[in-house]
């Protein structure tokens, strides 16, 4: 976990945000690892930026807010105001890493995108 009065000099990352996931792979702190469901290729004009408020995400049961999804992942509340969310090209919310994958955006035996300095909530 980190300390939630140092966001930045835990998460060397953090001061990039909003950045290309591209960028991210290049400076190593963002990995694209298999799962059995997950996106079904990488873009580099995604984007990688804290969660917002209003961002929601599909899921299996329908549309949720990401902030109530970390909230049933055990996040703590200072860590899910930081978070990192993976967006389109039209800023919609496609995958909160180390979390969730958009179920309309997923495939059988695909790609995840992981931040190792972050807990895996999977």
């Amino acid at each position: 976990w980190i300390d939630k009065y140092d966001v930045s000099g835990q998460w060397h990352w953090y001061g990039l945000l909003p950045v290309s996931s591209q960028k991210l792979v290049t400076a190593r702190y963002l990995q694209w690892n298999r799962h059995p469901f997950d996106l079904a290729e990488t873009d580099a004009a995604w984007r990688v930026r804290q969660a917002d408020n209003e961002d929601t995400i599909v899921l299996r049961g329908g549309r949720k807010k990401v902030r109530k999804l970390l909230q049933e992942r055990k996040i703590p509340p200072f860590m899910r105001a930081v978070w990192p969310v993976l967006c389109d090209s039209d800023n919609q919310c496609i995958a909160v890493i180390n979390v969730a994958i958009s179920i309309d955006r997923g495939i059988t035996d695909g790609w995840m995108p992981i931040m190792e300095d972050l807990p895996l909530r999977l």
